[in-house]
């Protein structure tokens, strides 16, 4: 899958960015309805005096954007479990899952089929800033949007852990009240730090959001600070927020043991009877 890219939202803004050449930066109509209004004598000799600089406080709105840029890489969990309604067949999804070595493309298929990540989703996000000016990133946070009940279903039940973090890694439990944040630098976990981006040096994260008793709906907040402005940027997965669902309401299916690629009920694994001290601990 190509990384999502966006501009974002900002909230709380101090400062606003200088506006860019006034002939590439305002919207068409608008230099068309200021024109119209000086033909048909609506704007005297005073008024047209004052066009320019009207004119450039109206490009400074159109120009001011978030001085960050941002790539989000979706697929990156490395043993994925899916859970899928029961109206695709666990016989067939389910060895299919096995035949995609990019987790990538792996994590379309099953959407397309309807398939939400099981128990813990894992992103990859990238910002850089869009200047030389440096751009600090004060801090990075989920927030849930909605808990629900977890969807029922079948998932497949893979069972087994990742690899070594990565060095930015930001792990968030999203069934307490207040996500809790934990991160981890060169497999550390540390304080939470700060970061500076700027157009020629990037930070990349990786980031692990778990569950294991809802359904959750949830987006990122990036709160930064710079010399053009400052604010919060909210990442979502396109238009929509990213969404994680436990599987405690899903029946499971795995691999046969003395048949590889063959998917079998596996009761033993059902959402329902899994606890804490049964999960792999990664």
């Amino acid at each position: 899958m190509l990384p999502v890219m966006g501009d974002g939202v900002t909230q709380d803004q101090d400062t606003r960015s200088q506006s860019s050449p006034v002939s590439s930066t305002i919207p068409k109509w608008v230099t068309v309805l200021v024109a119209a209004l000086g033909t048909l004598g609506v704007l005297g000799a005073v008024g047209a005096f004052y066009i320019p600089g009207v004119l450039d406080r109206v490009g400074a709105v159109f120009t001011d954007r978030v001085p960050l840029e941002h790539h989000i890489l979706i697929g990156k969990n490395i043993v994925p479990n899916y859970i899928f309604s029961d109206s695709v067949s666990p016989y067939i999804a389910g060895p299919k899952l096995l035949d995609f070595e990019d987790r990538a493309a792996q994590h379309e298929w099953a959407r397309v089929r309807g398939g939400i990540l099981g128990d813990e989703q894992q992103i990859r996000l990238i910002l850089r800033g869009r200047s030389d000016s440096v751009v600090h990133i004060e801090e990075i946070r989920v927030r849930v949007i909605d808990r629900t009940t977890p969807r029922s279903g079948w998932y497949n039940a893979n069972w087994g852990c990742g690899g070594v973090p990565d060095p930015r890694v930001l792990r968030v439990d999203l069934d307490l009240p207040s996500p809790s944040h934990a991160w981890y630098i060169e497999d550390r976990q540390v304080e939470r730090p700060s970061f500076t981006v700027t157009t020629s040096e990037e930070e990349v994260f990786d980031i692990t959001v778990e569950t294991r008793q809802y359904e959750v709906k949830w987006v990122i907040d990036i709160v930064y600070n710079s010399t053009e402005r400052s604010g919060t940027l909210e990442i979502r997965n396109g238009d929509d927020p990213f969404v994680v669902s436990s599987v405690s309401n899903a029946r499971a299916y795995g691999q046969h043991e003395g048949q590889p690629g063959t998917f079998v009920r596996s009761p033993d694994r059902d959402g329902s009877r899994l606890s804490d001290l049964d999960r792999p601990v990664c």
